[in-house]
């Protein structure tokens, strides 16, 4: 195994199978859900997907990619959290979605409005759940405090390494 292995592993994202099987249960586990990601960021969206599934406000679409503007750059990791137009738990009649880069952090973008939210970059998929409620209720423009406890993923450093690792590999092609 090697050093991008046991970073995955340690965040969770490796397990006996390869690939993501949903039959039979829509929310998967974070950790159970991926193994050997293509992405370094995927063990890390699927437990904020299960986080946010879990406080009752799963979005009706979740992406993970990575953009690049010129051929060869590293680019940038990426999650869109979106729940769309007319979408009951969202006030605002444009819908929500939360942002998140490798480069940049979080971010929320309401109709054509958008707001850098004050969350660690690997923040506990249970505080992203929290700002996400938050923010279906109330828009981007209330004011928003963290709940009391941890705000950073516990295993947000096994994915920062990942991450390290994914510019390392990227920079050399």
């Amino acid at each position: 195994m090697n050093a991008r292995e046991d970073n995955v592993r340690e965040a969770g994202g490796l397990g006996q199978d390869t690939g993501k099987c949903t039959r039979g249960n829509g929310r998967l586990p974070a950790g159970e859900a991926t193994r050997i990601p293509a992405l370094p960021h995927l063990p890390y969206g699927d437990a904020v997907h299960a986080g946010l599934a879990a406080s009752g406000m799963a979005p009706d679409v979740m992406e993970a990619g990575v953009r690049t503007e010129q051929p060869g750059d590293g680019g940038e990791l990426f999650l869109t959290v979106s729940w769309l137009t007319g979408h009951p738990d969202v006030d605002d009649p444009g819908g929500l979605d939360l942002l998140w880069s490798d480069l940049t952090g979080w971010s929320a973008r309401a109709g054509g409005d958008v707001r850098v939210l004050a969350l660690d970059d690997l923040a506990a998929p249970d505080v992203v759940a929290d700002a996400a409620l938050h923010l279906a209720a109330d828009g981007l423009d209330g004011a928003w405090m963290p709940p009391d406890g941890p705000h950073r993923w516990e295993h947000a450093p096994a994915v920062e390494a990942a991450l390290a690792d994914w510019d390392d590999r990227e920079a050399i092609r």
